[in-house]
């Protein structure tokens, strides 16, 4: 249990620290090098990379969102036919990166048992 949780902050910390420079799709490259790193069973890779990066968005994309009075998820949320509530828009942002997180780190671990590293 405490290895999860290692890797599902050091999951978010590291993608907190590199999207102020990189790419949106470095979480992806993130949750992949620390499940090959850490490795671990295969049915829990994907919820490592999966709520690391789904808290991560989750909060950041709250606190973008309070920083300019709901501005812009009122928008999206039009767009995409949503309900406009805010805390909807940043439900599907967590939930896009989780998924897209999630599956980065299930690769990495089963790259990690692919070749015994």
């Amino acid at each position: 249990m405490k290895i999860i949780l290692l890797k599902i902050a050091l999951i978010a910390g590291i993608s907190f620290g590199l999207q102020f420079f990189l790419p949106w799709w470095i979480i992806v490259i993130v949750a992949f090098a620390i499940e090959l790193l850490f490795g671990g069973k295969t049915s829990l890779s994907f919820f490592s990379g999966f709520y690391g990066i789904f808290i991560y968005w989750l909060i950041y994309a709250s606190i973008i969102d309070i920083q300019n009075g709901f501005l812009l998820s009122k928008k999206i949320a039009v767009l995409f036919y949503l309900p406009q509530m805010p805390l909807i828009v940043a439900l599907v942002t967590a939930l896009i990166g989780g998924i897209v997180a999630g599956l980065g780190s299930l690769t990495g671990n089963l790259f990690r048992k692919m070749f015994n590293v």
